[in-house]
């Protein structure tokens, strides 16, 4: 499934799972409130489970903070042209 390319902020927040099979079971969960409520989910289980988990919704919330930087210069850079 691919993400929604919308302008819309997606928090990514590490869980442990309730419904887990393995008790080390954790979820990085997305939801994009300001779409149509899509739901990204990524399950890490096994050694350091929890780190991984925390790694992983560090990276996608940062990779959201760089994209939405570069789309706000780009704006201000195409408004900044005169002829």
């Amino acid at each position: 499934m691919q993400e929604s390319t919308s302008k819309a902020r997606i928090e990514y927040e590490a869980v442990l799972s309730r419904n887990a099979i393995a008790d080390d079971e954790w979820r990085v969960e997305g939801i994009d409130y300001d779409s149509d409520g899509q739901i990204y989910v990524a399950i890490f289980c096994g050694p350091q489970a929890r780190a991984r988990a925390e790694e992983y919704a560090r990276f996608k919330n940062a990779q959201q903070d760089d994209n939405n930087g570069k789309r706000r210069l780009s704006q201000t850079r195409g408004s900044e042209h005169t002829t």
